[in-house]
């Protein structure tokens, strides 16, 4: 089968397209790629110089004669190494490409991505804005619900107060008050003199009521003596006792508790102090006494002091 392979080589002459079958053996299948191609080719024949093999020897130099007359034709060299190279570039760059319109495509992705987050972020915002309007809304009627039940509690508590000296709470149901004030000089103190005061009592919004507070005021001491004019006091220091004798008239309602609160006004600072708290009674007794002194007395103070209240008493009383 080699040997019909190379006579059809031989033969075929100037005729470079014939076909050659070289799958007729495995041999010849398997030298399918080792034929022809730029390489030089050499013949080595082995031949045997005795009779006894002229047979094998002339059979030999006919296939060398044979192989010789094979023509080689020359062909650019084109490995597989190449070829796969060539292919590979291209596939890179065919890659290159995909890649690069992916980069643009995820470029333009990202900036829709900004754009969209940005809208959300606005509709976010708008949505917070919208809620705290609604927010500052509700509160907002809520306020007025309250300045408006407010207002006409306020309307019953002047109702009342115009009316007499019950003042009812705000909440509806609420205990009754009763808030009265009223204030002494130190006239009867400059003048010697030891006095027992029925003071009326007037309301919070300046009304007068029927309700009296009792004091006693009188000097102790040196300046004990009654005179007709505050000037013997002059340079020396006066000493005096405020007696909260009690109260008279407080209403009905509003007799359950009552106390009073005493203000000391002496232009520099201001002293509180109060009572006890009596119980169940229209005229609570509280007696409550009291030591004052003013050092180094000057016309100023006397003038001051006489024409104007240093005490202010404010009295509470309460339904409950």
């Amino acid at each position: 089968m080699l040997g019909r392979a190379l006579n059809s080589f031989s033969e075929r002459k100037g005729n470079a397209d014939s076909f050659i079958s070289l799958r007729e053996s495995k041999l010849t299948r398997l030298l399918s790629e080792s034929f022809g191609g730029n390489s030089k080719t050499w013949m080595l024949a082995t031949v045997s110089p005795t009779a006894y093999n002229a047979y094998e020897t002339i059979s030999t130099l006919d296939y060398a004669s044979n192989a010789k007359a094979i023509t080689n034709q020359v062909k650019v060299n084109s490995g597989l190494r190449s070829l796969e190279l060539k292919e590979l570039k291209m596939v890179v760059s065919i890659l290159e490409k995909r890649l690069e319109n992916v980069g643009r495509t995820r470029d333009a992705k990202q900036i829709e991505l900004a754009r969209l987050e940005e809208e959300c972020q606005a509709m976010r915002a708008a949505l917070q804005t919208a809620h705290s309007q609604e927010l500052i809304k509700s509160k907002l009627q809520s306020a007025c619900t309250r300045i408006r039940e407010g207002n006409g509690m306020l309307r019953k508590r002047i109702e009342a107060a115009s009316s007499g000296v019950m003042w009812p709470l705000d909440n509806i149901g609420a205990p009754l008050f009763f808030k009265g004030r009223c204030g002494i000089s130190l006239k009867s103190v400059f003048l010697g003199q030891k006095c027992t005061f029925r003071i009326p009592i007037k309301a919070d919004n300046g009304q007068g009521t029927t309700c009296k507070l009792i004091v006693q005021l009188f000097p102790v001491g040196e300046n004990t003596t009654e005179c007709t004019s505050g000037a013997t006091v002059v340079g020396s220091d006066v000493r005096f006792v405020l007696h909260i004798v009690g109260a008279e008239g407080l209403p009905p309602n509003c007799s359950a508790h009552a106390l009073c609160l005493v203000s000391l006004l002496n232009g520099k600072c201001s002293e509180f102090f109060s009572t006890i708290t009596s119980e169940n009674t229209t005229c609570p007794n509280w007696n409550y006494v009291r030591q004052f002194e003013l050092g180094n007395v000057t016309s100023d103070i006397i003038d001051n002091y006489s024409s104007r209240d240093l005490f202010c008493f404010e009295i509470f009383g309460f339904s409950v």
